[in-house]
């Protein structure tokens, strides 16, 4: 049967996952620490190699990879992604950006398990990855996503204010001005946008909301040392422990 080899960290050693059915893994899930899949009925959680598991320093793979897709999550177009949408971009939800290579890196390990009924395939993955978020400290990484959670949380409360006061001058027969959207530099990210429809009021907002977080984001993500021409590729291929069932 085929099977997929699982390299661990610190001891070079290894095991293996296979199915009796010669099926292929499905189901995969990708997360900075944890790829969890489904493969002849059993569920299977391979963890990324952390520096120290059973410490607090944050010093590992799962904050230098959850800060570089927090950074794609919100500048797409900057790091070479899709635009996946704004909801993506608002709510952090880094998650799906991490997939997409999570799924490239996946589809190389089922196509070879695929050639043969005895193919062996090295588990491995090649994710973003923020080497200045690796070394930060457990309270420091705290520090750098609570403040990002407060942007988002700045953002959609001026975004739902604007747009309610919108549709309040609509509706009055009157227009609304959008306030202009300026960076610390005083360069503007976006300019003053005059609604006098409600259609105008609603679909202004995303662009609006969007905006406000990407200009105040900049700011956040320097002062840890995260930009676009910081994040690099890595290649994941040592895990934490042998076993890996669910």
């Amino acid at each position: 049967m085929s099977s997929i080899k699982v390299k661990i960290a610190v001891t070079d050693a290894s095991y293996f996952i296979s199915s009796p059915n010669n099926d292929l893994p499905t189901n995969f899930q990708y997360g900075p620490q944890t790829t969890s899949f489904e493969w002849g009925g059993q569920g299977y959680n391979i963890e990324n190699y952390r520096v120290d598991p059973q410490g607090l320093d944050l010093q590992n793979w799962n904050s230098a990879i959850e800060a570089a897709y927090r950074f794609i999550a919100l500048y797409p177009n900057e790091t070479g992604y899709p635009d996946l949408g704004t909801e993506a971009s608002f709510d952090g939800e880094f998650a799906v950006y991490l997939a997409i290579d999570g799924s490239k890196s996946m589809e190389s390990v089922v196509s070879t398990l695929g050639l043969s009924d005895t193919a062996i395939a090295d588990f491995s993955l090649i994710y973003s990855w923020s080497e200045t978020a690796a070394s930060l400290s457990e309270p420091e990484y705290k520090d750098f996503v609570a403040e990002l959670q407060t942007i988002q949380k700045f953002a959609t409360d001026e975004a739902d204010a604007a747009v309610a006061a919108c549709a309040a001058a609509v509706a009055g027969g009157n227009s609304y001005t959008w306030n202009a959207v300026v960076d610390p530099n005083g360069v503007y990210s976006l300019p003053a946008k005059v609604c006098s429809t409600d259609e105008c009021c609603t679909a202004y907002k995303p662009v609006y909301q969007l905006a406000l977080l990407q200009t105040l984001g900049v700011e956040i993500f320097a002062s840890v040392g995260i930009s676009a021409d910081t994040i690099s590729k890595k290649h994941i291929y040592k895990f934490l422990q042998s076993g890996g069932q669910n």
